[in-house]
């Protein structure tokens, strides 16, 4: 489960049905294959529970899903009231390789509870529709005339991420408060796309295939021609356009009528019954009536888009698209008349009925069209949103060429089973401290070169935080997972007694080995924090310090909370605006901007050993956003950061994981995720060189004509700090000053930049890097 979410209403709009800037028109765009819109003519497939629907989608651009808008209707046109729709997005199992034989929703992806919508509109429509219960097989061909559009807009922190060509399903399924009296339905689509829609019952979720019901369509028409052939009028129920076509190449006047979609493994019968007499008695008749219909190729080829869908009208090839068998050839013989014609070779989108003649009046006839075969049914909805926008950490570890590209790593722990003794993955702990000493490897490697391409034998490693564990580069993709292994067996008692993950006192002991191994004990120092604010947490962030955070997940059960397991992640960004306590990480176990959970749902574990992927989207510095938010506990006298973290869907995994002895079972209730610890590391003294604007190690001209370009030339900030780095006369600014002064110091003799102690002593942390 993922991002399982309560929408509330936001207006009384909501309940006086008003339209406002919510309502979805086809101008405002969409992100999946096409709209599917609501069929006029179509059904009102129940969708109260305990029924749920599902069609899918196939994303048209990589981004966020914001909104989703869909078309719905109550039976009989009895409106009841929803007290709650279930709305969840789900992964693609395709037909083949689904055990069912046909294409159904797979994981859940993203799900919310939908307690009101943001809009509802109404759409006008004269037209008469169907309702369809495909649980009950209950069929009513004209039941309802008004149905709705419902918009639902998703606030930022609940967006969905979907990427370019994947397909998902999204499901909807209602609660209302009278099921017994009122039922609400989820129209079908006039179009159709991939796979047919599906339905299942609640809980069970045994998916079946939907098919459009086999009821006919029926259809009036009427026409008067008198003598001469004079077109005097007519019309007919359901008909396309103007009405009556008049097709000057053969003398036909036509009347169209919608069938279904094009399909090969269909077949039609039409049955047709009209009444006839003379227009004007004692005068000369004659009339030829046919029953004619779109050929394939009118579907195929000369009208193959989806929308609009229109009949071949006058004009076209009628020998290539319009089929055609006379039905009666000879004068007007007065009378009631009945025939049947089938069509065997496929479903035709349109039938008509095709007259000409002479002094000829049908006050009433009717055309009976039935789809026989599995005809498919696929439901009305549009996903919309807008292109993928940077998350709201404004503040990123900085990127290294050797090699952290993408700032923090984001390396998995769902790799080489990496499990415990109850198979559960345990090594997040390991994972989120290889983050961390591979980010500052990267960071003090004094001659830095890209890696890539990787396996290339060419190894270049001067900092000696991190070596390779075989014949390649310190930073290759195939250095990771021995890395980690190395991490968890050898320092930090990973799963002691083969179980339970890595407790914090091991993470602390082991990085100190680690480093005393390395011969480097001397250039880190390491703290715990108890219960940190966010604001430490953010402060740390920016002073470049690496930060581990310890979420504990608790059972709140009102009087006390119950401890049930806790789960390591590294900060990789933060957000310095106050009024937003937002932290983004490196996750070992999910992906959230990749859709996760569940987990591993976006990609194997392997992917991100490329320290170039992390989550969302690959390639780019956008790590997995979390908001903090201060409660204090029963019993507590101070607060501590609550974090918006998918707990439910990670219980399974990390019961007692990392906890040592001391664990509850998770008994049902309110989980809550709080950072118990923040495990800061720090490198000795301060890497800051006030001046150093271009970041090369050492003071020259090169820094004062750096500043200078920052300043008048629009170029990059001074780096890795944008303040420190090129502030060489310590007054807390980069300006023309400090490249006057690093001119002086260089040619005339001036004082030399102030050092890094100073500067902090002076403008104070953090050094924002």
């Amino acid at each position: 489960m993922s991002k399982k979410v309560i929408l509330i209403a936001v207006g009384l709009a909501l309940l006086l049905h008003l339209p406002l800037a919510a309502d979805w028109d086809p101008a405002d765009g969409h992100k999946m294959h096409f709209p599917q819109l609501p069929n006029e003519t179509g059904w009102a497939v129940n969708a109260t529970q305990p029924l749920v629907l599902a069609d899918d989608w196939q994303c048209s651009e990589t981004g966020f899903v914001r909104d989703v808008h869909f078309w719905g209707a109550w039976k009989g046109g009895i409106e009841g009231q929803m007290v709650q729709l279930f709305l969840s997005i789900h992964s693609d199992i395709p037909a083949e390789q689904s055990p069912t034989g046909f294409s159904m929703p797979g994981a859940t992806l993203w799900e919310a509870d939908v307690l009101q919508f943001t809009t509802v509109r109404p759409v006008d429509t004269p037209a008469l529709e169907g309702w369809y219960d495909p649980a009950t097989g209950e069929v009513i061909a004209q039941d309802h005339q008004a149905y709705y559009q419902y918009n639902v807009l998703l606030p930022e922190d609940l967006w969905f991420v979907q990427e370019e060509g994947t397909i998902y399903w999204l499901n909807i399924s209602a609660i209302v408060v009278d099921p017994q009296g009122t039922v609400w339905g989820w129209k079908s689509s006039l179009d159709h796309w991939n796979d047919d829609a599906v339905w299942a019952m609640w809980g069970t979720l045994n998916w079946q295939e939907m098919y459009e019901p086999s009821v006919p369509i029926i259809n009036d028409f009427g026409i008067t021609i008198l003598p001469g052939g004079v077109f005097a009028n007519g019309g007919g129920s359901g008909a396309y356009g103007q009405g009556w076509y008049y097709y000057p190449d053969t003398d036909w006047w036509n009347i169209w009528f919608y069938d279904h979609p094009y399909r090969e493994d269909r077949f039609k019968v039409i049955h047709i019954e009209y009444d006839v007499f003379m227009a004007e008695p004692g005068l000369p008749s004659f009339l030829e009536l046919a029953v004619n219909w779109s050929t394939a190729i009118w579907s195929l080829l000369g009208n193959p888009e989806p929308d609009p869908r229109v009949p071949p009208l006058p004009g076209v090839d009628e020998s290539a698209y319009i089929g055609r068998q006379t039905l009666y050839l000879g004068p007007v013989e007065p009378g009631h008349y009945i025939f049947d014609w089938t069509i065997p070779d496929y479903n035709p989108e349109w039938v008509s009925i095709d007259v000409r003649g002479e002094n000829f009046d049908i006050p009433f006839g009717m055309i009976s069209h039935e789809c026989i075969g599995q005809q498919s049914l696929d439901l009305s909805f549009v996903i919309t949103g807008g292109p993928f926008e940077p998350d709201t950490c404004d503040f990123y570890k900085l990127p290294y060429l050797d090699y952290a590209p993408q700032g923090m790593p984001d390396f998995d722990q769902k790799q080489i089973n990496w499990v415990d003794n109850n198979q559960h993955w345990s090594h997040d702990g390991p994972a989120a401290l290889a983050n961390c000493i591979w980010w500052f490897d990267s960071k003090f490697e004094t001659a830095p070169v890209d890696p890539r391409p990787f396996g290339s034998g060419v190894v270049n490693d001067n900092y000696p935080l991190v070596g390779a564990y075989g014949p390649w580069d310190d930073h290759d993709t195939a250095n990771v997972q021995p890395f980690i292994n190395d991490l968890a067996m050898n320092y930090l008692n990973t799963n002691p007694g083969g179980l339970g993950g890595t407790h914090p006192g091991d993470l602390q002991t082991g990085f100190r080995a680690y480093l005393a191994a390395h011969g480097m004990q001397p250039d880190y120092s390491d703290t715990f924090y108890v219960d940190p604010s966010f604001d430490l947490i953010r402060d740390q962030v920016l002073q470049s310090q690496d930060v581990i955070l310890y979420l504990s997940f608790y059972e709140d059960l009102g009087s006390h909370w119950n401890y049930i397991g806790s789960h390591y992640v590294t900060v990789a960004g933060v957000c310095t605006q106050n009024e937003l306590r937002q932290l983004c990480v490196s996750d070992p176990f999910l992906d959230a901007l990749e859709g996760e959970p569940p987990a591993g749902a976006a990609h194997g574990g392997t992917v991100h050993n490329d320290a170039n992927n992390i989550s969302g989207p690959h390639n780019q510095i956008q790590h997995d956003p979390y908001l903090c938010a201060p409660v204090v506990p029963p019993g507590a006298m101070v607060p501590v950061e609550e974090v918006n973290y998918p707990a439910p869907a990670l219980l399974g995994h990390f019961q007692g994981m990392n906890a040592g002895a001391d664990w509850f079972p998770y008994g049902g209730g309110i989980l809550r995720t709080v950072i118990d610890l923040a495990y800061v590391i720090c490198p000795a003294g301060c890497d800051c060189i006030p001046g150093d604007a271009d970041g090369s190690g050492s003071i020259s001209i090169g820094d004062a004509v750096y500043i200078i370009n920052y300043i008048f030339g629009g170029g990059p900030a001074p780096m890795p700090y944008a303040i420190c780095s090129g502030d060489a006369n310590c007054d807390c600014t980069v300006s023309i000053s400090d490249a006057v002064y690093i001119v002086n110091f260089i040619f005339g003799g001036g004082p030399q930049p102030c050092d890094c102690p100073t500067w902090l002593s002076i403008c104070g942390a953090p050094l924002r890097n």
